[in-house]
């Protein structure tokens, strides 16, 4: 821990989050984690410390000079010891250029994992959704031995593909893609954990799958729920989706200019209900939910190169925007991200290539 020395200089440390917490404003050091509760007058003297602050070596503020520029020393003590502040130097500076504060305070509280009393008394949130509207079973075909291919084989073909072709992905197939990647396999008798193809955290299981259906057989153009126990519900309060809405989605995400000549044949609109995780995990609840997402992803991959389709995983993009257009209530439930797929131009692709 450092030690405050005689009459430094110091200033406030370059990544540094000031939030409300229980009532209280509380500061948080990106670097380290830790947090330190501050009072008003304190968060503005740190205000000042964007250069050099001094901190007094009397215990008291020191008249003589600007109580913003000044702090006691047993305060100064916890701040430097939280990392809240640091001493003026070059040893101290830390080059952190691809980080934001945010993103890096969030990283560096994700292994502390302590409980928040007031969630003690709050109800573990549900596995599954309660989606109403017209079910529409999904029909997996039988699983044929003959036309498997090996699991190294499926490994060593996995990339991401987006040259699409204009044909239809069959119902039978879809199903077999939701079901064998997503679809629930075991459910507690407490409806409290659920086993799924892919890990996740807990067996709590947050994400949940919205599918846009452009070319898929037997399903008109729109948006569907996918239920995990084995049926689509078309979402029915957002008919307004325009036919054309997977390309607005893509182009609104590849803002770089690399969206598929050809649209998909559907889109997976990848979602997360973050409750039944942070219920369990809560300090470090978010990054298990990026976790499984991930795991997800992995999955799914996986099992288009199984079924002979193809596709690719999208990242970022419109995310506050394609929420609202879902309808989801931004605290609770949230757009991680989506998988686009369909069949297609299965050329050989260099190993380069491969992502």
């Amino acid at each position: 821990m450092p030690e405050m020395q005689d009459h430094p200089r110091y200033r406030r440390a370059a990544h540094v989050s000031l939030s409300w917490q229980n009532g209280s404003l509380v500061c948080t050091s990106a670097i380290t984690g830790r947090r330190c509760a501050v009072s008003a007058a304190v968060a503005v003297a740190l205000d000042q410390m964007g250069g050099d602050g001094d901190v007094s070596g009397s215990g008291a503020e020191d008249s003589s000079r600007s109580p913003t520029s000044t702090l006691p020393r047993p305060i100064a003590g916890r701040l430097l010891a939280a990392g809240i502040i640091e001493p003026v130097g070059p040893s101290a500076d830390v080059r952190l250029g691809w980080w934001t504060t945010n993103e890096l305070t969030s990283r560096s509280r994700y292994g502390h994992g302590k409980r928040r009393k007031h969630l003690d008394s709050l109800t573990m949130p549900s596995p599954t959704l309660d989606v109403s509207g017209p079910r529409l079973p999904l029909r997996p075909p039988p699983r044929d031995p003959s036309m498997a291919i090996s699991f190294g084989e499926v490994l060593r073909r996995r990339r991401s593909r987006r040259e699409f072709l204009l044909e239809e992905v069959s119902f039978e197939l879809l199903s077999a893609f939701l079901t064998n990647a997503a679809g629930v396999q075991w459910l507690s008798a407490d409806r409290a954990v659920s086993r799924r193809p892919y890990p996740s955290g807990g067996a709590r299981h947050p994400l949940e799958i919205y599918l846009i259906s452009v070319r898929c057989a037997e399903l008109d153009c729109g948006l569907y729920y996918f239920d995990p126990s084995g049926s689509l519900v078309r979402h029915q309060s957002r008919d307004r989706f325009p036919r054309d809405f997977s390309r607005g989605v893509l182009a609104a995400i590849h803002d770089a200019g690399i969206s598929p000549a050809v649209a998909p044949a559907g889109i997976l609109l990848i979602t997360a209900v973050y409750g039944r995780t942070l219920w369990k995990y809560q300090e470090f609840g978010l990054s298990v939910v990026h976790r499984d997402a991930g795991a997800l992803l992995q999955t799914l991959y996986l099992e288009a190169e199984a079924l002979g389709i193809g596709g690719y995983a999208i990242g970022g993009g419109p995310d506050q925007q394609i929420g609202l257009d879902l309808g989801l209530e931004p605290v609770h439930h949230g757009y991680l991200g989506a998988f686009a797929f369909g069949h297609v131009n299965r050329r050989a692709v260099p190993l380069a290539e491969a992502i």
